[in-house]
């Protein structure tokens, strides 16, 4: 009796730290926008230009009549000449501005705006709305070396990115090392508590701790890689005008390592309370 009910709060404990884990798990791969901004996003916030020219124009004309005020002989000439003195200098501020626009547009393709990571892939965003990405490992892909002069944490994050594998591929496994595992002991509790077999299922603590252990390396990785690149982003908001977003990945990294630690000591107390 004392062993059912002790299989009981084992099976209670268990189906719960897979509800738990299954619900941010599919937060986490289901938003598709998490594979690009999961971990972060900083807007560097760069405007390099500010669009017009002042040029006071609007006074010439009247600056000029006064000065062949009384001369009525000339007046006429002095007001045409005026006129187009006035048009070549609105002439010369029209192109001056276009110039300038053109060299902002031109920059705005060159000058990154913002930069993402999530959990396959990395982006860096530009003023002109488009966007170059790259899916984890970088590898030899010199994408993000444009940003890696900004400051040393830039630099420092370029370099991790360069090593960082798909993140989404490592949670996926340890998702699939946590299921396994906890379906045994859930299975084996079933077992214990119906009348079909009163020691459970055969080997069940040294299966169901070797994957509790693998599961907790492998969210145990995922949160360290996870904490080292939104670190180093965060790094990235003492830039001027920059502002930080943090992404999903940051507390699904830790709510997975501490159900499946949870999972852990369960299945560790289930064999030394013999459930």
């Amino acid at each position: 009796m004392l062993k059912r009910l002790k299989a009981c709060f084992s099976l209670a404990a268990h189906i719960t730290l897979a509800i738990v884990l299954i619900a941010v798990g599919t937060t986490l791969l289901n938003d598709s926008k998490n594979e690009k901004e999961g971990i972060f996003k900083v807007e560097l916030g760069r405007n390099l230009l500010h669009r017009g020219l002042s040029i006071p124009t609007e006074n010439i004309p009247s600056q000029a009549t006064e000065v062949v005020k009384g001369a009525d002989g000339v007046v006429k000439q002095a007001t045409v000449a005026v006129a187009q003195a006035t048009h070549v200098v609105q002439d010369i501020q029209s192109k001056v501005t276009s110039a300038i626009a053109a060299g902002e547009t031109l920059l705005n393709k060159l000058v990154p705006e913002a930069l993402a990571v999530g959990t396959t892939t990395g982006c860096v965003e530009y003023g002109d709305g488009h966007s170059d990405c790259v899916s984890f490992p970088l590898g030899d892909d010199k994408t993000f070396n444009i940003i890696s002069n900004l400051s040393n944490e830039a630099g420092s994050l370029v370099n991790q990115l360069h090593r960082l594998p798909s993140l989404k591929s490592l949670f996926i496994a340890g998702l699939v090392c946590f299921a396994i595992s906890c379906a045994y002991a859930v299975v084996n509790a079933v077992v214990m508590i119906l009348p079909i077999a009163s020691n459970g299922l055969p080997l069940k603590n040294l299966i169901c701790i070797i994957l509790s252990i693998c599961t907790c390396g492998i969210f145990t990785c995922f949160m360290t890689l996870v904490i080292i690149i939104w670190l180093s982003g965060r790094g990235l908001a003492e830039l001027p005008k920059a502002s930080f977003h943090s992404g999903t990945a940051f507390w699904v990294s830790i709510v997975a390592l501490v159900s499946s630690a949870s999972h852990f000591v369960c299945v560790v107390l289930e064999k030394f309370l013999g459930a």
